[in-house]
Formats: structure tokens, sequence, C-alpha cells
């Protein structure tokens, strides 16, 4: 065999480049301390409202996880991934909150609206913020038509400041989604939609991929 011919696919076969193996340990760390986090969290929850201990961590353990490797191929370890996973936790946390008690504590609504400011541009607030009062105004008008069993306090706030994270394009776009598919399963499964059911977990469920637009 032609040694010359070789030796130019060589390179390609050696160990990876230093800066390769350090993103990819980035990565790692990254995630294992979502999982950790993700595991104490499911525990709280689990003891907060009365759930399956390990069905709550299951839940938010592979769904964080799953969401973190997502936030790190995106954005890398920065402050927008940061700010994703943290998004992603809190409306975990609400989805379970809404699904046992149908209520939702107002210090959630509050950890959104201050995550959303982590490495946010100061020039971007303005419009951040217009975002939110805009969304309070959609969200508003289904809560005053259906006399608020379908969207409750929680749902607004929640909505609002979910769209202070995510600017008004992608909150527009999570919240239709939401309602919809809302709408969709429990007309199926309910056959009466007046009745209301919790409306948090399928925020969640359109809210967190719409950080990633």
């Amino acid at each position: 065999m032609n040694i010359n011919l070789v030796r130019p696919i060589m390179p390609h076969l050696t160990t990876p480049k230093p800066g390769a193996l350090a993103e990819f340990l980035a990565g790692f760390i990254f995630v294992a301390v979502i999982a950790f986090v993700s595991f104490l969290l499911g525990r709280y929850v689990s003891r907060k409202f009365k759930t399956d201990k390990k069905k709550s961590i299951l839940i938010f353990i592979a769904v964080s996880v799953i969401v973190g490797i997502g936030l790190f191929c995106f954005f890398g370890l920065s402050a927008e991934a940061i700010k994703g996973i943290i998004f992603c936790h809190i409306l975990l946390t609400a989805s379970i909150s809404d699904l046992k008690t149908r209520e939702c504590d107002d210090w959630l609504s509050v950890m959104i609206l201050i995550a959303s400011f982590i490495g946010t541009d100061v020039k971007t607030i303005p419009l951040r913020l217009l975002s939110g009062v805009v969304i309070l105004i959609l969200i508003l008008i289904p809560a005053l038509l259906t006399k608020g069993h379908m969207i409750g306090g929680a749902d607004i706030k929640i909505a609002t400041c979910s769209a202070v994270m995510l600017g008004l394009t992608k909150s527009i776009i999570a919240l239709i989604a939401g309602l919809a598919i809302s709408i969709i399963v429990n007309f199926i499964k309910l056959k009466d939609t007046d009745k209301g059911f919790p409306l948090l977990p399928y925020f969640a469920l359109t809210f967190i991929p719409a950080f990633f637009i």
C-alpha cells in the first residue's frame, strides 16, 4: 500500500482537538448539573403536591435533560441556555401545581419575570415589557368571554411573564398553539370544555419549544 495515500487520512482519525474536547466536557457538566437540580426539584414537587415521588423525579429529569441538551446545542454554555433551563423548570413546577391543585403560586410568575432579564440587552427591555402587555390583553379576552372557567389568574400571570421572556412573536405563536391543543385534547377527553381544565401543562408544552425559535 502507498503510505503517502494513507498519511493525509490519518490526522482525521486521531484524538479530537482540545477545543472540541473542552466543549464536550462543558456540555456534559451542564447536562449533569441540570439532571441533579431536576432530581432535587422532582423531590420537592412530590412532597409539596403529594405526587408519586419516582414519577415526578423521572419527569423532571427526562424533560429537563432533553431541553438542556437542546439549549447547549443551540446556545452553548451561555446566559441564554441558563435562562432557558430556569424557564423550563418553572413551567414544569407550575404545570404539576395546576394539575394537582388548579392553582399556581405567584412566586413562579415572578421568577419567570426575573429570569427573563438574565443576559438581556437593556435596550430590548421596553419591547419585552410591551410584549407582556400585549399578551395580557390578548389572553384577557378569552378569559372574560369564558368568565374565568377556562383561563384563570395563574394562567394569565404565567402567560404574561412568559411573554416578557420570549418576546411578542414567539409568545403569540406559543399562546395560540397552547390554547388550541388544550381545547382539542380536553374536548375529546371531557366533551365539555366549559367545566374548565388545567391549562398550564399545555402552556409548558408550547412555551418551552418557543424558546428555541
